[in-house]
């Protein structure tokens, strides 16, 4: 830090009894804990040559109790927003804005706080923060206030490995948040913010990410963050940005920069504690508008088209905002564990925030995908890496709501591109054994996107009309293995008669998803939706006669008939289709109709199972399998 000039000012202290001369010092966006402390010491000594006589209590003494009856007094009668100017910026006083503070109570706390690093109780950093908060409150202008504060978040900083994470819920921290919204609202609303403010931003921003992340308890995240005033705040913050004509372009990006930091807390917030019961939860569900703004937004299509690697403003469109929204949940993922009457209700948020997205988003995402796909042999890295994360946005959800399938049927173009993506040969002559690999991944996006959209007919048309089974047979060599499970998923439901008929081996189908299912049974039990997807495959590979063969010449149905006794829910239906499908074919019918034990349980089942889709699937199975055989051995049989 450097002297600039001579520009000097009076000023009485309110701790002196003699007139104190300052100095100016220019501060940049960057001043750094030691150019803070040194003012301190340079002005501390200022007040020695003027028989300054500090107070003989210490921080560590008796000042704390000397003035804490008067103190708490004060501040239950005073209010935040009245006493602080730092809060009031339409007031502050700009003609200072260099100036510098020494106050010989806030460095002698902010040395007991060094001084006790790594072993400082909660209870005593409280007391600290609580008696600064009033000095605080106490200071005449809002930038002694913002030089106080950074100095006070500069010494947390430096110790906050070992600051107890109980303090951040401290009333200092309210000051904290008002700040927060007095500088954003600065930003919004153009008005000039000075250096010592873009500073305290830098600071702040900061010491809330680190803070944050080394909380793993989520109990123990500060209320004060979640506060619906900074949270309104925030999302004014990211409907500017969405709308600002000049936000990409501006020369002092700073305050951009530590905005996105800001956001970072957020968006790391709901990805560790997304699946997590928290009272927090819907509250940062006024951020999703704004962010699907982002999403849409002109800056969005020109980072994306032009970009050839990301500066942190770009990375803010490209990859944090569709990360946001990736990792809401919107509670769907309770809908398996909910009553049936609820589980609208729980998935309503998430069917909503997907469909006003994709309404907004999919017109101009199909237009750029349909741009880019012109040179994609020429793709870089992070072409690849947009496009998946792209892909990623369209897909989230789809797997359990109807919205996505049945928007994107309405620009089935955007169906060809991805299909155009899967047979690119840059892309699936580089696929490795894990996401990793950036074509891998942008592969595994495109499959699983078509897998959940082939739910809409209208899709699953127009893909078995493409008749690209042989595009998807290519990659049943791929070495990552969810990848492979969505292709047969994908062959099992498109792929035409012929198509199977003109397969070397159609067979080998057949028996990867057996063995793969067998695998799953024995290692990972509990993992439902990897068993339900590959009967669900199953299920659709067998509609193929070539398939319902192979069962025989592979004889996967006594297999089939254990799942029977081992899988339970939607699995254990699934595998009674499959069956209901074999029926057609003599041998297997007759096999079952042999098993005694296999038609008591299909008695069983009809005789006191509730769920109606599976008993009219048991119902189905009995009818084909006594067909032929007299009405009386069936009411004799199954009465």
């Amino acid at each position: 830090m450097s002297l600039k000039g001579t520009n000097h000012y009076r000023a009485h202290s309110p701790y002196t009894q003699t007139s104190t001369t300052y100095y100016s010092y220019s501060l940049g966006p960057s001043l750094s804990c030691q150019s803070t402390e040194y003012v301190y010491r340079r002005t501390r000594k200022r007040h020695h040559r003027h028989h300054y006589n500090p107070s003989p209590f210490t921080p560590t003494q008796s000042i704390d109790s000397h003035k804490h009856d008067k103190q708490k007094d004060f501040m239950q009668q005073t209010s935040l927003q009245q006493s602080s100017p730092i809060f009031q910026h339409t007031k502050r006083d700009n003609s200072d804005q260099n100036i510098e503070l020494s106050h010989p109570q806030i460095e002698e706390y902010c040395n007991s706080i060094r001084q006790q690093t790594g072993h400082i109780t909660s209870e005593r950093l409280q007391y600290i923060l609580t008696q600064l908060t009033l000095i605080l409150k106490q200071l005449n202008t809002s930038n002694q206030q913002l030089v106080a504060l950074n100095s006070i978040l500069h010494v947390l900083a430096s110790v906050q490995s070992t600051v107890p994470i109980s303090t951040l819920s401290n009333d200092f921290f309210s000051m904290v948040q008002l700040s927060l919204n007095s500088i954003l609202t600065q930003w919004t609303d153009l008005m000039p913010i000075s250096k010592q403010e873009l500073n305290h931003f830098h600071i702040l921003t900061k010491f809330i990410k680190q803070s944050i992340q080394a909380i793993n308890n989520i109990e123990m995240i500060p209320s004060w963050l979640f506060d619906s005033s900074l949270l309104t705040t925030i999302a004014h913050s990211l409907t500017f940005i969405a709308n600002s004509p000049t936000i990409i372009n501006q020369n002092n990006k700073h305050i951009f920069k530590y905005f996105i930091r800001l956001f970072d807390t957020y968006l790391l917030y709901q990805q560790r504690f997304a699946s997590q019961h928290q009272s927090h939860k819907d509250s940062l569900n006024q951020l999703l508008q704004p962010i699907q703004q982002c999403l849409s937004s002109s800056h969005f299509i020109q980072i994306f088209t032009s970009s050839t690697s990301l500066t942190s403003i770009e990375k803010f469109f490209l990859r944090k905002c569709p990360a946001f929204i990736l990792s809401y949940n919107g509670n769907y993922i309770y809908l398996l564990f909910s009553s049936s009457n609820n589980n609208l209700l729980l998935g309503s948020q998430l069917q909503q925030t997907m469909e006003n997205l994709l309404e907004n988003i999919l017109p101009k995402y199909d237009q750029l995908l349909t741009s880019l796909l012109s040179n994609i042999k020429s793709w870089k890295k992070v072409t690849i890496e947009n496009v998946d994360y792209l892909l990623q946005l369209l897909n989230h959800g789809a797997n359990h709501l109807p919205t996505n399938a049945k928007l994107v049927s309405n620009h089935l173009s955007l169906i060809d591109n991805v299909l155009k993506i899967v047979d690119e040969p840059i892309l699936y002559n580089h696929l490795h054994e894990n996401l990793s690999n950036i074509e891998t991944s942008l592969m595994n996006s495109c499959v699983s996107f078509l897998v959940n959209m082939i739910s809409d007919p209208t899709i699953l048309a127009h893909i078995k009309q493409r008749q690209v089974a042989n595009v998807f047979l290519r990659l049943t060599t791929c070495k990552y293995e969810p990848l492979v499970f969505n292709v047969y998923a994908l062959l099992a439901y498109t792929t035409h008669e012929e198509d199977i008929k003109k397969m070397n081996n159609p067979g080998r189908l057949l028996a990867t998803i057996i063995k793969s299912l067998k695998v799953t049974l024995k290692k990972m039990p509990n993992n439902h939706s990897h068993k339900e997807q590959l009967l669900e495959t199953l299920k659709g590979l067998i509609q193929h006669d070539q398939i319902k063969d192979e069962v025989i010449k592979q004889n996967a149905l006594p297999f089939l008939l254990e799942c029977t006794k081992i899988l339970s829910n939607r699995a254990l239906v699934l595998v009674y289709e499959v069956l209901w499908c074999l029926t057609f074919i003599d041998e297997i019918a007759e096999a079952l109709r042999s098993n005694a034990e296999f038609l008591q349980q299909l008695k069983d089942i009809s005789a006191t199972n509730t769920d109606e889709s599976f008993k009219k699937t048991v119902d189905g199975l009995i009818w084909k399998l006594i067909q032929g055989i007299c009405d009386e051995y069936h009411k004799i049989t199954f009465r």
